[in-house]
């Protein structure tokens, strides 16, 4: 069962292409923000990045969950797209 969880959206960007956030504050992680072409490319980053994260952090051997909840705007995801 994992111990730490990395619960991330994706969004639309209105440039084209998507953008994926963390939905809550993570210990020891400051953020995660990256694009993506579409949920498959971010889904895959999703993992490769907070599995870095977590062997970073000391984390990876206890167990990381990644979710990426499709969410309709950026606000959503907690990006200001002004």
């Amino acid at each position: 069962m994992a111990q730490h969880r990395y619960p991330l959206g994706i969004a639309p960007d209105p440039e084209g292409g998507y953008i994926v956030s963390l939905l809550e504050d993570v210990p020891d992680v400051a953020g995660m923000t990256f694009e993506a072409r579409d949920f498959e490319h971010a889904f895959a980053r999703a993992l490769a990045i907070a599995e870095d994260m977590a062997a970073a952090s000391g984390r990876l051997g206890e167990g990381v969950l990644v979710s990426l909840s499709p969410r309709a705007t950026l606000a959503e995801i907690g990006i200001d797209a002004d």
